[in-house]
């Protein structure tokens, strides 16, 4: 159910988010000038590896603050 609520095609945290997208890509672009194919292979799964991390770090917070605001609600209702 969480999932279906948060909305993928939404720019959550724009314009700042793609701001410091291109601060990474630039910098991303420089080390890859620096690395041989083995540093630049690693530089790869270190990107894909922080992507999920920030994946799983969107999911869980957006799930706890649906939660939160499930318990005011209720909390507001027996309250009424």
């Amino acid at each position: 159910m969480i999932e279906r609520l948060i909305n993928l095609e939404r720019p959550y945290g724009e314009p700042e988010y793609s701001r410091l997208s291109e601060q990474i890509a630039q910098m991303k672009q420089q080390l890859c000038f620096q690395l041989n194919q083995e540093g630049r292979n690693r530089l790869e799964q270190l990107t894909d590896i922080f992507i999920r991390q920030e994946t799983a770090i969107l999911h869980d917070a957006f799930a706890d603050g649906f939660w939160t605001a499930v318990e005011l609600m209720l909390d507001f209702q027996k309250r009424k």
